[in-house]
């Protein structure tokens, strides 16, 4: 399925990709999600729900993530006053960036 404004411009959902197909993050039987905005390594895609604040995902075209920023210059940027926490899934390790304890 795609949603195109015009020629290559727009987001296609792929149910199952071929290895490398659009990106080469992509893997075979991947499900996928590509946007661009006419061309390679164009365009961003943001998640985010209708509203005046910037709750919500970005992902430019070079890549980088951000959370809470409209800008994001880092391969992950974190932007919010409640802190950061990183946590294995098999529990233990853990990474807390509080900003109340700073």
């Amino acid at each position: 399925m795609s949603i195109q404004q015009a020629t290559n411009e727009g987001l296609w959902f792929r149910p199952d990709n071929s290895a490398g197909a659009s990106n080469p993050l992509v893997q075979a039987g991947d499900k996928s999600i590509i946007f661009s905005a006419g061309s390679v390594e164009t365009g961003n895609l943001v998640i985010a729900p209708w509203s005046a604040s910037s709750y919500g995902v970005r992902i430019t075209n070079t890549g980088n993530v951000g959370i809470g920023t409209t800008g994001p210059g880092y391969p992950l940027h974190v932007v919010g006053s409640n802190g950061i926490r990183v946590e294995r899934s098999s529990g233990g390790d853990k990474l807390n960036i509080d900003p109340s304890t700073a």
